[in-house]
């Protein structure tokens, strides 16, 4: 079952646990950490992903399909902002209008691409997110995860980010938030890998498809080109 077949699974409505109330000072984080390292925080939907010219080449993206990632992260960065301004801090509301936004984005992505493109482009959400993708439906069932399991990942997820909002990024310089970037990051994957038999994790390696290298540093911020 690929991602085009349930969209939804990837991005579920309770992943924006995660980043809720860090993602609405999202900017103002970014502005005070190492380019590199910010993107790392976040679950990144497959649109802002396929921004990197790494992944652009890996998909052999030609001109009109870059244009139309262009435009699929101009209206995310647009609908993204609106939902928080509309919510009037109602997390519920937030967490499901994120989800169906994510849902509705990368079906429009997938539309753009052939059946190869859009194998390797979920292949890639998988590896460049890391274990964070754990709590999607659609890895969750590949990987026959318990309810024991799944709900172990989300009290794990409920934690992190608790961590990362006590963590005073904004008030640290830029080299000293992207060390503890960095560590929070390596801290939450090894937590969430933890929950995983090591026939899970093997097949969730699997998932990853080929190694890519890419440069985060490239990866525009939320509401820049």
């Amino acid at each position: 079952m690929n991602l085009s077949q349930r969209a939804g699974g990837w991005i579920r409505p309770s992943q924006s646990l995660l980043c809720l109330a860090i993602l609405a000072s999202q900017c103002r984080i970014a502005s005070a950490q190492a380019p590199s390292t910010w993107a790392r925080l976040f679950l990144q939907p497959s649109a802002p992903l396929a921004q990197l010219e790494e992944v652009q080449k890996e998909l052999k993206l030609d001109d009109k399909q870059k244009e139309q990632v262009a435009e699929l992260n101009k209206e995310l960065n647009e609908q993204r902002m609106a939902i928080f301004q509309d919510a009037g801090g109602d997390r519920t509301k937030i967490r499901e209008r994120l989800a169906t936004l994510y849902r509705e984005n990368t079906e429009k992505l997938d539309k753009e691409l052939d059946d190869a493109q859009r194998k390797r482009s979920h292949e890639l959400y998988v590896q460049l997110n890391g274990p964070i993708v754990l709590q999607g439906d659609v890895v969750a069932d590949r990987l026959k995860l318990t309810d024991e399991q799944k709900t172990k990942i989300q009290e794990t997820l409920d934690s992190v980010r608790a961590d990362w909002m006590n963590a005073g990024l904004r008030d640290l310089g830029e080299e000293e938030a992207a060390k503890k970037t960095t560590e929070l990051t390596k801290s939450r994957d090894e937590k969430l890998l933890a929950v995983l038999t090591d026939d899970q994790r093997a097949e969730f390696e699997k998932m990853k498809g080929k190694e890519l290298k890419v440069d985060f540093s490239k990866m525009p911020r939320p509401g820049r080109p």
